[in-house]
């Protein structure tokens, strides 16, 4: 791995000598990895290989190599105090990916606030539209489509994060593709559909604040006006050794968000 590395370096190393690029870095996920990880990617003699490229390709040692990047958070913190951290006593920028979604050995965290959604009454309304519609109609696929809400509301508890709808979203939308010749979908379920996603968020949000709170002590999450992603960015602005922190942009409120936390 370390003898691709240096091969690559050298081809950064030409760029910058044909005037293509001004500097490169290091992505991976195992900069935040245990040196005892079989994953693990030894970093401590990485600008030393830059340097030795730089001299191959430049004649000089002042080379390009000017940034890593690689997953940190509430939870994964190992690599904000090894490579990281290498990595700013040696000049190098460290940008952060993955700053809201966590993983660790007791699951997936989505380290975000979603507000309580209006999900009983839409339910209810649109449980009683079904029922409604299919008194005196032998519509099978009303039938059917009544079934799923009824199954989706009884499964609720058990879609315990946005990780887990994500999959069972799938398979919800497989199943009333079918039904699209017989009614409008669209019309019917769209605000339940929507309705029950907001309220997995909502619920999974409320499970992750309250596991912060009991397993790392973060007080300030008690106060419900403060967002789990504020808190989660402050932590790593805070760290000393993050010079960038990416974000995805997918959702207008993540670009509000983003902006704001700029200005703090």
């Amino acid at each position: 791995m370390l003898d691709r590395i240096s091969q690559s370096f050298e081809a950064m190393e030409e760029a910058i000598h044909k005037g293509q690029i001004l500097s490169y870095g290091i992505s991976s996920n195992s900069f935040s990895l245990a040196e005892d990880d079989k994953h693990f990617l030894p970093f401590y003699d990485l600008i030393d290989r830059a340097k030795e490229a730089s001299k191959r390709v430049r004649k000089t040692e002042n080379h390009g190599f000017a940034a890593v990047q690689m997953p940190a958070n509430l939870l994964e913190t190992y690599g904000l105090k090894t490579a990281a951290k290498w990595a700013k006593q040696n000049g190098l920028k460290v940008f952060i990916n993955r700053p809201l979604n966590a993983f660790n050995s007791d699951g997936a965290f989505r380290l975000a606030s979603y507000p309580k959604a209006n999900y009983e009454t839409i339910k209810s309304s649109t449980v009683s539209y079904l029922e409604t519609l299919s008194q005196g109609r032998e519509s099978k696929s009303i039938h059917s489509i009544l079934d799923l809400v009824k199954q989706m509301n009884n499964g609720l508890p058990l879609i315990k994060n946005v990780f887990e709808w994500e999959n069972y979203r799938i398979a919800v939308y497989s199943s009333i593709r079918r039904f699209r010749e017989d009614i409008d979908i669209d019309t019917v379920l769209r605000p339940f559909l929507d309705a029950f996603e907001a309220e997995v968020r909502y619920r999974g949000s409320q499970a992750v604040r309250n596991y912060l709170i009991e397993k790392l002590n973060i007080e300030e999450l008690k106060d419900e006006n403060k967002s789990i992603e504020q808190v989660a960015m402050e932590f790593l602005f805070n760290s000393g050794v993050v010079d960038v922190v990416l974000m995805g942009m997918t959702r207008e409120k993540y670009v509000d968000f983003a902006k704001e936390m700029i200005k703090h």
